[in-house]
């Protein structure tokens, strides 16, 4: 098994990634392919500008280095054109870094869990590499258009010094901007600070778009995981007939000899028609909820989760704890739904994630991703993001979600924890469950 370092698995890290059609053909994460292009091209032309700038500056060094040598007293001061090129190598690299690293880290691990700061940092960085670009730009056109290199003490009647400086004349004149490599070298720095500042910006949508959705995932992505997961697919919706439904009488005459002489295709849809579905119909109460999604540390694991209308981050004006509903084995978030209408019509806001293995959430193959104690700690990353100060929650589980709410440490650390032990053979939890629990405080 590959290590996972900072969250990161490194058996994600493969060259099969460089491949068009991982890299441009993958639609599942947010701009992820405008961000492949975009910073590629701050890269290409900020790279190519210090490497043309190195060389003109090289030159210059070198030319400076003989002559001085070899002419005694002799004085050539270039300093400002070997000061910009410095500080356009320094632009290059840090550009390099900052795009460079996010291009990679995009393409080895698009749905990563960065924290807060994680994010700023990057912002940060992509901010200060595009203005300090801009002030390199400046600079560079500035030098390059109106400056020259100087030189003291020559003595127009030694012929071999004249000789010497004519030739070198040729890879270094004195108006910088006879130069053609000095030229493109700011040509390619202009072209590679836009593609640097739109890099910014689209670095500052994604993470935008990432602390609002709490997932990489793109919008379609994000609809199709609903789509799959929003409604129980296991229940099924009791029998709509229009003629009147079985009495226990046919049900037994349904099992007796008669049936078993019909043939067997015959047989399951008389039993399909007849029998009442055991469970209740599919409940529509959590249609209305908010549907997100965040990526938590230090695994990188996808944890699904639903918000009640009345849902608000904690504040001095909205300090209401919110319940946390946490569903039990083999269900997911939709095995409240039969409780969400009497907790609803109560002060407490709902938060119902999908536990790790069930629902939209994700389903690594590791068991040990599924240590109650860690997925306790995903939960608590959730809160964190929706808000929820000091972890004031009240933990409710079922079944083995209460396992996962009894580590109520890394959950709630000011109000105490409740467990509900139910069995998972009902499709629901009964709204006299919601009811018995309704008043806690």
């Amino acid at each position: 098994m590959a290590p996972v370092i900072w969250g990161l698995d490194l058996g994600t890290m493969r060259w099969s990634a460089f491949g068009s059609k991982y890299m441009f053909g993958n639609t599942e994460f947010h701009m992820r392919r405008t961000k492949f292009i975009i910073y590629q091209l701050a890269m290409i032309f900020l790279v190519i500008s210090e490497s043309l700038g190195t060389a003109v500056l090289s030159d210059y060094l070198d030319q400076q280095s003989v002559l001085e040598g070899r002419f005694p007293g002799l004085g050539i001061f270039n300093n400002d054109y070997i000061g910009i090129a410095s500080f356009n190598i320094f632009v290059g690299v840090f550009a390099a870094i900052v795009f460079g690293a996010g291009f990679f880290f995009d393409l080895f691990f698009p749905d990563r869990y960065e924290p807060r700061w994680v994010q700023n940092m990057w912002m940060g960085s992509a901010i200060f590499a595009s203005v300090a670009g801009l002030g390199d730009a400046l600079a560079y056109t500035v030098i390059l258009c109106l400056h020259e290199e100087k030189v003291s003490n020559y003595n127009v009647n030694d012929p071999e010094l004249v000789a010497a400086l004519n030739q070198a004349r040729g890879k270094t004149p004195i108006l910088y901007r006879r130069s053609g490599r000095a030229i493109a070298s700011v040509v390619f720095l202009w072209v590679g600070w836009v593609c640097a500042v739109a890099s910014t910006i689209v670095m500052i949508m994604f993470y935008r778009y990432y602390r609002q959705h709490g997932t990489a995932k793109s919008t379609h992505a994000r609809k199709a995981e609903d789509s799959k997961f929003d409604r129980p697919s296991s229940i099924e919706k009791p029998s709509q007939t229009s003629g009147p439904q079985a009495s226990p009488e046919t049900e037994v005459q349904l099992n007796g000899p008669e049936l078993s002489q019909r043939p067997q295709s015959a047989r399951r849809a008389s039993q399909t028609a007849s029998v009442p579905s055991p469970y209740p119909p599919i409940m529509n109460s959590m249609d209305n909820f908010t549907h997100k999604s965040l990526t938590t540390a230090p695994y990188n694991l996808t944890y699904s989760y639903y918000l009640s209308p009345n849902f608000t981050t904690q504040t001095k004006s909205h300090p209401t704890t919110p319940i946390l509903l946490l569903h039990g084995f083999p269900d997911h978030a939709h095995m409240w739904a039969g409780a969400v209408p009497t907790l609803t019509s109560h002060v407490y806001p709902l938060l119902i994630p999908d536990l790790l293995g069930f629902g939209a959430s994700s389903k690594p193959t590791d068991p040990a991703r599924y240590n109650y104690k860690a997925q306790a700690s995903s939960l608590a990353q959730i809160l964190d993001a929706e808000g929820i100060t000091g972890k004031r929650v009240i933990p409710i589980g079922h079944d083995w979600g209460s396992a996962t709410a009894q580590p109520s440490a890394s959950i709630c650390t000011t109000v105490r924890a409740v467990s509900v032990y139910a069995s998972s053979v009902q499709s629901r939890i009964p709204a006299a469950v919601a009811q018995r629990i309704q008043s806690v405080d």
